[in-house]
């Protein structure tokens, strides 16, 4: 026996000594800790994106609660360098998905960009920034003192029976703790002794997956500690504690700490959405803490009675003070205590609890410097809030074992000097509960301006519809934004289309397998509108603009115009059905002679360039020939450039043809049809009516529409620009003059709320980086993404430059531009990262 437990120790690290915890029940999931003779539990919870007067209340009520003397709770997030375990996820949505080349090529792009985001836990992706990829995860801890049951371990059957009756009170205690807490957004699950030391063992080692294997033979606090092991727990007058041989052979790592030393006072306003700042710069500019960290806030519940008569005590002396003549110097000191007492005592007076607080922000790396820098600039960033920390020099060891998860006692904190006395609804704001937004969906991958992933998708059931509308001034990266949300799709097994006019999307559209029709004036094809009509009541109102485009390009026809051309169609498809073409609609206007028949006539007359036996007439007479078997089809109009009237038509009638397929299928299968930059047409009339009629058809079943503008001035041209803003229940903002925004609003167009339009003019775009996007889901539901794409896909996305020139050239000529593009990104950009 004695050999065995000699080698089970062998080089056992000396920490275990430090860390009390033994066991926990695999039913209740409550931690047996020995030396204090406590118990305890750990949950884990998702951070909210923002405060809330619901969240604010609730967890005021929590902390306020009767708790046992020597009570702990810990709010703790932990910012750490993995990532995998969500993109494996969002990888895995992809399986199972066919299809032909070009939805296996974006599927080897999301492949290949989910390693390049993953890149971003170890280096920047934007030069000269701190910025890293880290996953957070929110803890809680409850913690108490035994009152009369005695070590478990070695306890007899009355002694357990004990012991059992004060987990089942704790456990009540629990209960009403998560119930605030659920009543707040932070619905808490606990972990059971697995999961509890998977979270341990990242403390001592920050890096890589979870590990959460256990042995039922030994105790808990010594399989923290693996033989080889070692911690520096005698470390004197540094502000780190190293570790070595948690994790990999010869890993090692730093930790270092920032302490409360004052907290905000009534000169700072300070709330508990500030809290949220603590995490780096919202604005994602520097400071941010660019290495993995922790923020943990420790509250403890001393024995009321106690406390409040030092509370009292301490009230008398500083208003005597505040009399005294000797102390006048002293005046304004004192007045600050005075005001602080009068708070707390008004807040007890509310049924607060007095409590003493901590909040530590850990540090974690294998660089001792990064963690030293890291210390430096958050240190002075968070003193510009009023949030006075630093560096834990003369007690590391102390401070790292009292900011383990459920580690700490009142014997641990003794003459530490770390805590500040305040209420417990003071406490209330000063919880590090909040986080960047993480999104919903499995479409598209972003970061946040913090480096966070969020994911959105314009095909959930949380959207009323599945249209998108994209708005950027030039330069600002829509064409990046709509290919990353086309590459999502098809990855996806979506069937996508994009009709573009200016060539954006040539070069991506070759390299990914796409379809490219190329239309120009000598094209062999038949766009007949009636081809394709299944249902004439329901299409009809798709074709009226189109011949409404036809006859009047600019203004598009009055009403009166619309109920005779709209007769026209009904008496000639009743007659000839799917071959009823533009002749049919000339002859029955010319052949009428009743009261309309000037008008019908005049109709007629502006009809007939689109007859057969004109040039432009050949597109819409015969049977209709367009086909896109594809997976995803690229139709090109830039060719038709010369003759925009045709342009266009030719536009609405492709756009009307695929969503004739759209309304058809049947297949559950997703379809989006991308019109890109389609900005100044919108200014048309005829065109905007057909726009609105579009996305107004989409059923959630069958597909949703993107529309590309430079601004809400474009979209809202003519009386239909409402109509289309309200069908597209997705909108994603890019940089926008703000003369524009502040033209939408004052015309009515689009009114955010405050914190809106705050995040709107703030975007920006950094050419070659990343462009800023503010995705608004509905009316009030926004956040701000970071796209930072893959250096292949920077180059190839591109649009502006002799790159893009070129790269239109080579396609057409049909070359393939697959290795110029990995050249040219290799030139401008290495791998994407920095150091």
């Amino acid at each position: 026996m004695a050999l065995d437990f000699f080698k089970m120790n062998q080089n056992r690290d000396r920490g275990v000594q430090f860390i009390s915890l033994k066991t926990a029940l695999d039913d209740t999931k409550i931690h047996y800790f020995e030396k204090e003779n406590a118990i305890g539990v750990i949950g884990e919870f998702a951070p909210v994106s923002g405060w809330s007067r619901t969240l604010g209340n609730a967890v005021v009520e929590m902390l306020n609660m009767d708790f046992p003397a020597d009570t702990f709770t810990q709010f703790i997030q932990l910012n750490y360098p993995y990532v995998d375990t969500r993109l494996e996820q969002y990888l895995k949505e992809r399986a199972g998905y066919d299809g032909d080349i070009s939805v296996r090529m974006a599927q080897q792009a999301v492949r290949e960009r989910a390693a390049f985001l993953s890149k971003g836990c170890e280096h920047a992706l934007i030069p000269s920034s701190d910025i890293r990829t880290f996953s957070s995860l929110g803890l809680w801890t409850l913690k108490i003192p035994l009152k009369k049951a005695k070590n478990p371990i070695k306890a007899n059957d009355a002694e357990l029976d004990r012991f059992y009756d004060e987990c089942d009170q704790f456990l009540k205690l629990v209960a009403v703790c998560r119930s605030h807490l659920d009543a707040a957004g932070l619905p808490v699950s606990l972990l059971d002794r697995h999961g509890s030391m998977a979270v341990l063992r990242r403390y001592f080692n920050i890096k890589g997956p979870w590990d959460s294997g256990l042995s039922d033979n030994e105790p808990l606090n010594e399989q923290l500690f693996p033989p080889g092991s070692a911690g520096d727990w005698e470390a004197v007058n540094t502000p780190f504690m190293h570790f070595s041989n948690f994790g990999e052979m010869g890993q090692e790592q730093y930790v270092g700490a920032l302490t409360i030393d004052r907290y905000p006072d009534q000169t700072t306003k300070w709330h508990m959405s500030k809290m949220n700042e603590l995490l780096g710069n919202p604005a994602g500019r520097n400071p941010q803490p660019g290495v993995p960290f922790a923020i943990t806030t420790t509250i403890h519940y001393p024995e009321q009675n106690k406390e409040r008569a030092k509370f009292v005590a301490a009230t008398t002396t500083t208003e005597k003070s505040a009399k005294q003549e000797s102390t006048r110097k002293y005046n304004n000191r004192i007045s600050a205590r005075q005001a602080g007492f009068k708070l707390m005592n008004k807040s007890l007076g509310e049924g607060g609890q007095v409590v003493n607080v901590n909040t530590t922000i850990q540090f974690f790396h294998e660089n001792q410097e990064k963690v030293r820098d890291a210390m430096t600039r958050m240190q002075s960033y968070l003193s510009s809030m009023g949030m006075v920390m630093k560096p834990e020099t003369f007690l590391p060891e102390v401070s790292f074992l009292n900011n383990l998860p459920m580690n700490i006692s009142a014997e641990s904190i003794k003459k530490t000097f770390r805590f500040r006395t305040m209420t417990s609804r003071l406490a209330a704001h000063l919880l590090p509960v909040f986080d960047d937004w993480g999104g919903y969906g499995n479409e598209m991958m972003f970061t946040t301006r913090r480096g966070k992933l969020v994911s959105y998708s314009i095909f959930h059931d949380n959207n009323s519809n599945y249209n998108t509308m994209i708005l950027g001034e030039p330069g600002a990266g829509k064409t990046t934004a709509t290919q990353n949300i086309i590459e999502a799709e098809l990855s996806l097994g979506a069937k996508v289309w994009t009709v573009d006019t200016g060539s954006s999307n040539v070069a991506s559209a070759s390299v990914r397998g796409a379809e490219i029709l190329d239309i120009h004036e000598k094209s062999d094809l038949c766009l007949n509108p009636f081809t394709k009509v299944s249902d004439f009541n329901k299409e009809a109102e798709m074709i009226l603009p189109i011949l409404g485009k036809m006859a009047k390009p600019i203004e598009g026809l009055n009403d009166y115009e619309n109920v005779l051309m709209l007769d026209a169609m009904k008496q000639m498809f009743t007659r000839n059905q799917n071959h009823t073409d533009i002749d049919d609609i000339i002859d029955y206007l010319y052949s009428q002679s009743g009261r309309d028949a000037e008008i019908q006539h005049r109709l007629a007359r502006l009809l007939s360039p689109f007859g057969s036996d004109m040039p432009m007439g050949r597109w819409f007479n015969g049977t209709n020939n367009f086909r896109t078997e594809a997976d995803w089809t690229l139709i090109e109009l830039s060719g038709m450039s010369n003759n925009e009237h045709l342009r266009d038509v030719i536009l609405m009638v492709v756009a009307s043809t695929i969503k004739q397929e759209v309304y058809l299928s049947r297949d559950n299968r997703r379809r989006i049809l991308v019109l890109g930059e389609c900005g100044e047409l919108l200014g048309n009339r005829p065109f905007a009516e057909f726009t609105a009629r579009l996305t107004s058809k989409n059923r959630k079943e069958d597909g949703g529409v993107v529309v590309e503008a430079q601004h809400l001035g474009q979209v809202h041209a003519t009386e239909y620009g409402a109509l289309i803003q309200g069908n597209c229940y997705t909108k994603m903002f890019l940089k926008t003059p703000a003369d524009s925004l502040e033209n939408a609003r004052k015309q009515g167009w689009f009114e955010p709320s405050p914190y809106i339009d705050g995040l709107l003019k703030s975007l920006h775009t950094v050419a070659g980086q990343y462009s800023e996007i503010c995705i608004i889901a509905g009316d009030n539901l926004a956040t701000i993404v970071r796209l930072i794409e893959t250096p292949y896909n920077r180059v190839m996305y591109n649009t502006k430059g002799p790159m893009f020139k070129e790269l239109q050239n080579r396609v057409r000529n049909g070359e393939d531009v697959t290795d110029l593009i990995a050249a040219e990104a290799r030139a401008l950009y290495g791998d994407g990262t920095y150091d």
